[in-house]
C-alpha cells in the first residue's frame, strides 16, 4: 500500500475519501532526483496547506520511505483543481553554489573530488537540505580544477558522473540523509518478473547507437591538452578488430580527466570495451508482487530484477534503470530494464550537457571517411551521421540519414527511394517532391501559390496566380479575369447577368419632338463588343412612330 505526506501529515491515503487525490505518479530513474505529480480536489483539507519550496513531502510503501522530495510548482484549473508537481531530493544540490577550488583542496582522486563538493554544499544550505557523505567505491584518480561559480548538482554530473561513471543513491538511515556514490546500480531484488505470472507487457528496444570501434581520447584543453599518440605507436586512436569486422569503422572521441597518456590509454580502452556493446532497453508492465505478498521482495531503481520471458527468448538479469509507479493503480505502472548509457539522467544537467555538446561538437568531431560503402560522424554517441551508397545500376536503395540526439529530443531527416513512390530533393533554396500524390494535413500558409491548374473546394489567399481555375464559389476584391464562365456572378453587391433591354434608336414623322441622342458601347454573349446610337429624353407631341432595337448586356437587373 502507498500512501502520501506532507510534512509528516497524511496527504493520500487509499480508501480514505477525504485525503483521495487524482493521478498521483512517481516518476523515478537512476541519477536523476525523480517526479511526483498529483491533482487535489478543492474539499481536501490540505488544499492550501502546500508551500512551494518549503513543504516536504514523502511517498511511503508499508510505512517505508521510498522516496522523498519538496514541493516546486502547483496549477490549478478552471475547476480549481490543483495539480502538484514534486521534485525529489537531489535537487538540494542545485540550491548551493560552489566557489573556486584546485587540485590542492582536496586529494586528487574522483573519491576526494565528491567529499569536497558535499561538504562545501552542506557548509552553503541549511539543515533540511544537507546529505551526509555515504557509501563510495569509486577509486579513480581526478585533476579536476574550478575558477568559476557552478551549482553543486552540475559539479558533481559534469565531473564525476559523466567522467567516472557510478550510481547515486539516497539513504535514510537513524533521522539522517547519506548520498552513496558506487559503481553497482544497486542489489539483486530476489522477485522475478515472469511470463504468464507477474508479466503485463513486454517491448524490448536494441540500439547500436552507442557502438564505436574506433575512438581517439584526449585531455585537457588547449597546450595543456595530451593524447596517447607518444604512448600508442604515433596513433591517437585506438580501435578494436572484431568490432570493425561486426560493424565497420564507427569513430568517436572522448575527453577524459588525467594529465599521464599512459593512463589516457588505459581509461581509452576500457571506455572503449563498454561501447562495443549494443544497448538494450526493456519496457514492461508488471505487478510488483509486494503488493500480493508482503514476503516477496519489492524491487526499486538500481535493483537488478531477472525477467523470464520463454515467448520473447529472455531469461536474464537487467538493471532496473526507471519506474513510472501509478500510486492508485499499481498494475498500470511501467518498469525499465537495460544497462544504463552513461548512469546520467538528470534532466538538468542532462539538458546543459546537450547545448554544450551542440555548441561544441564543431571542434571535436572529425569525419572518416573508411570507403565508398561508409561516412560516419560520432560525438560521444550524441550526433551521428551515415551515409549508405550502393551502385544505381543495381537500384537498390540508397539512402542519407542524419541523426541528433539529446535527452530533450531527437530530430531525424531521411531521403529514401526504389522501394518509396516518392523522392525529395532538398538544396539550400528550395525543397522538391515529386510524387503521385502529395497530402497535406492541418493547416498549410504560403507567402505566394502558384499553380498552372488547381481544384479546390475553399482558397483564401492575399495573392493567388493560377492558369485555370475550377471553383465552386470565387469572392476577390481585385479579380483580373481573360475569360469567365459561371452560372451566377456576384459584383460589388449585386448579382450580374445578361439581360435584354429595348431602346429606341429614331422617330420619324413627328410634328414635335424633343430628344436627346448618346452612343452607348456593350459587351454581347459572344465575348465581343458592339456601340449603338439611342435616343433618350424623347418626348413626342403629335403624330409619329419610334424605331427600337433588343440588346442584350451584363448588368443587374432587367429593363423593358
Amino acid at each position: 500500500m502507498y500512501t502520501i505526506y506532507a510534512d509528516d501529515a497524511l496527504l493520500y491515503s487509499p480508501g480514505d475519501e477525504e485525503l483521495s487525490v487524482l493521478s498521483p505518479v512517481l516518476e523515478t530513474q537512476c541519477n536523476a532526483a525523480g517526479t511526483l505529480t498529483l491533482v487535489l480536489l478543492p474539499e481536501h483539507p490540505m488544499y492550501s496547506a502546500l508551500h512551494k519550496m518549503r513543504t516536504r513531502i514523502d511517498v511511503r510503501q508499508d510505512d517505508e520511505i521510498i522516496w522523498r522530495g519538496r514541493v516546486l510548482e502547483t496549477e490549478t484549473d478552471f475547476y480549481h483543481q490543483k495539480t502538484v508537481t514534486c521534485e525529489g531530493e537531489l535537487t538540494y544540490l542545485v540550491d548551493s553554489v560552489l566557489h573556486p577550488y584546485k587540485l590542492a583542496d582536496y586529494d586528487g582522486t574522483a573519491a576526494g573530488l565528491f567529499r569536497l563538493y558535499l561538504t562545501r554544499h552542506n557548509e552553503a544550505v541549511s539543515e533540511a537540505q544537507q546529505f551526509q557523505i555515504g557509501n563510495v567505491d569509486i577509486e579513480t584518480l581526478s585533476s579536476v580544477e574550478n575558477t568559476g561559480y557552478g551549482n553543486t548538482w552540475d559539479e558533481i554530473s559534469d565531473n564525476l558522473i559523466d567522467i567516472h561513471g557510478g550510481f547515486l543513491r539516497i539513504r535514510h538511515e537513524d533521522g539522517a540523509r547519506y548520498l552513496d556514490w558506487t559503481k553497482e546500480s544497486g542489489t539483486s531484488c530476489g522477485q522475478v518478473i515472469r511470463f504468464g505470472e507477474n508479466l503485463l507487457d513486454l517491448s524490448e528496444y536494441v540500439s547500436a547507437s552507442e557502438v564505436v570501434t574506433c575512438l581517439i581520447p584526449y585531455a585537457g584543453q588547449s597546450d595543456s591538452k595530451i593524447t596517447i599518440a607518444s604512448v600508442n605507436g604515433g596513433k591517437d586512436y585506438i580501435e578494436d578488430a572484431a568490432g570493425i569486422a561486426l560493424y565497420g569503422r564507427i569513430w568517436g572521441v572522448t575527453e577524459f580527466d588525467t594529465k599521464d597518456a599512459t593512463k589516457l590509454l588505459e581509461m581509452a580502452k576500457e571506455n572503449l570495451h563498454k561501447r562495443l556493446k549494443e544497448t538494450i532497453t526493456i519496457t514492461i508492465s508488471a505487478v510488483d508482487l509486494h503488493l500480493l505478498d508482503v514476503n516477496a521482495e519489492s524491487f526499486h531503481v538500481g535493483d537488478k530484477v531477472r525477467v523470464i520471458s520463454p515467448p520473447h527468448g529472455i531469461d536474464a538479469e537487467y538493471t532496473c534503470t526507471a519506474i513510472s509507479l501509478d500510486l492508485v493503480n499499481p498494475d498500470q505502472s511501467e518498469y525499465t530494464f537495460g544497462t544504463p548509457e552513461t548512469g546520467m539522467a538528470s534532466t538538468t544537467a542532462a539538458t546543459s550537457k546537450a547545448v554544450e555538446v551542440v555548441d561544441t561538437s564543431v571542434e571535436y568531431l572529425r569525419q572518416i571517411v573508411s570507403d565508398q560503402n561508409t561516412h560516419l560522424l560520432l560525438f560521444d554517441g550524441v550526433i551521428d551521421v551515415y551515409t549508405t551508397k550502393v551502385d544505381d545500376n543495381t537500384k537498390a536503395i540508397n539512402t542519407v540519414q542524419l541523426t541528433l540526439n539529446s535527452v530533450t529530443g531527437e530530430l531525424t531527416s531521411k531521403v529514401s527511394k526504389d522501394d518509396l513512390v516518392s523522392t525529395i530533393n532538398q538544396t539550400a533554396g528550395a525543397v522538391k517532391i515529386s510524387a503521385n500524390c502529395i497530402d497535406l494535413e492541418g493547416y498549410v500558409t504560403a507567402t505566394e501559390l502558384s499553380a498552372m491548374k488547381a481544384d479546390v473546394s475553399w482558397l483564401k489567399g492575399l495573392t493567388v496566380d493560377v492558369g485555370i481555375l475550377s471553383t465552386g464559389t470565387l469572392s476577390a476584391g481585385i479579380a483580373s479575369l481573360d475569360a469567365v464562365t459561371a452560372n451566377v456572378l456576384i459584383l460589388g453587391k449585386s448579382t450580374v447577368g445578361w439581360q435584354k433591354q429595348t431602346v429606341v434608336t429614331g422617330i420619324s414623322d413627328a410634328l414635335r419632338v424633343s430628344k436627346t441622342s448618346q452612343t452607348i458601347t456593350y459587351a454581347t454573349p459572344e465575348g465581343g463588343e458592339n456601340t449603338i446610337n439611342v435616343l433618350t429624353n424623347v418626348q413626342v407631341f403629335a403624330g409619329g412612330h419610334y424605331s427600337t432595337k433588343e440588346i442584350s448586356y451584363l448588368g443587374a437587373g432587367t429593363s423593358e
